[in-house]
């Protein structure tokens, strides 16, 4: 391998570290492997850009800034319990499954019912009839 060709290689790594700090992790996954697949059978240049790639495979991530608008739609929604019926995607999972958040306070998911959005978990919920078996109460 010659000089040149090691110089591109790391700039390549480079370039998928850049691409991280603003793409999804598995989208930059994505690209990676196929860009790799790409190289090995073209012989292109480490580095070369490729625009179908980038627009193919990659995602961008949360803004910060929504991240932000995020944090503080769910700290008003905390204070509102009777929200009405929410979804997973949008409550913690850890308090849900009656697990410890490893966040507390600074977890951008309100400690809500999934299913109902009051003020208990989602496996206490009298309804809830999709609870995990290793979560599932204990008889005795």
């Amino acid at each position: 391998m010659n000089v040149q060709a090691i110089q591109d290689y790391l700039s390549y790594s480079a370039k998928i570290g850049e691409l991280a700090t603003r793409f999804t992790w598995v989208s930059v996954l994505s690209y990676d492997d196929e860009y790799r697949r790409n190289q090995a059978v073209m012989n292109y240049r480490w580095g070369s850009d490729s625009q179908h790639l980038s627009t193919v495979n990659l995602r961008e991530r949360e803004q910060i800034h929504n991240k932000a608008q995020t944090k503080k739609n769910t700290s008003q929604q905390k204070g509102n319990r009777d929200t009405g019926s929410t979804s997973d995607s949008q409550c913690c999972g850890y308090y849900n499954y009656g697990r410890e958040c490893p966040y507390g306070d600074r977890c951008i998911f309100p400690h809500i019912c999934a299913l109902c959005g009051k003020k208990h978990k989602k496996i206490e919920h009298k309804e809830s009839g999709d609870r995990p078996p290793r979560f599932a109460e204990k008889k005795e």
